[in-house]
């Protein structure tokens, strides 16, 4: 499944890669002031440590980079129609009724029913329509979605991403420049 970020979302992961970069220089400063001037890096624990965390924090700034370039940047279509990125699903599963709010990539905040689309969840309904019941399995077990309900993005998970991103309430989110 391809990586889809929201532009907002895309322009915050850039942020975190520049962040990472910073961490990764930072580190790598570390390492060669722990090494001294003779580059004594023999029985070292201070060099030893700075090497573990920037050989660490390298990989972490590599996979960020690879999954930007891998990345497609989706705007959120104001659409009611099936279940996308930006909807707010009201399904039936086992007898409970359940609200959720798809976010792209990185957008979750599970204390305000913001999932992704690519959590186990919301997999399964992406492009389901009202009315449609879908089998999925959770924890091992078949499980029935019902979707009784598809609202659009401006009825919840443009306030929710602007609160999840620290936004103002009139921020645009329809570009990456917010």
């Amino acid at each position: 499944m391809a990586i889809v970020f929201t532009p907002l979302g895309h322009a915050k992961f850039l942020d975190r890669i520049s962040e990472q970069k910073l961490r990764v220089k930072q580190i790598g400063s570390e390492l060669g002031e722990e090494a001294g001037i003779n580059c004594d890096w023999h029985d070292n624990f201070g060099y030893e440590d700075a090497r573990r965390r920037l050989d660490q924090e390298s990989r972490r700034l590599a996979e960020m980079m690879n999954l930007a370039q891998a990345a497609i940047v989706r705007e959120v279509v104001d659409q009611a129609e099936v279940v996308a990125v930006g909807s707010t699903v009201e399904f039936e599963t086992g007898g409970q009724s359940k609200v959720i709010t798809i976010g792209g990539y990185g957008e979750t905040d599970p204390q305000a029913g913001l999932v992704s689309y690519d959590s186990p969840i919301a997999r399964p309904i992406m492009a389901a329509r009202v009315g449609e019941m879908i089998e999925s399995i959770k924890a091992g077990e078949q499980i029935v979605i019902q979707i009784t309900s598809i609202l659009p993005p401006g009825a919840r998970y443009f306030t929710v991403v602007r609160k999840l991103f620290g936004l103002s309430t009139n921020a645009d989110l329809s570009n990456s420049s917010s």
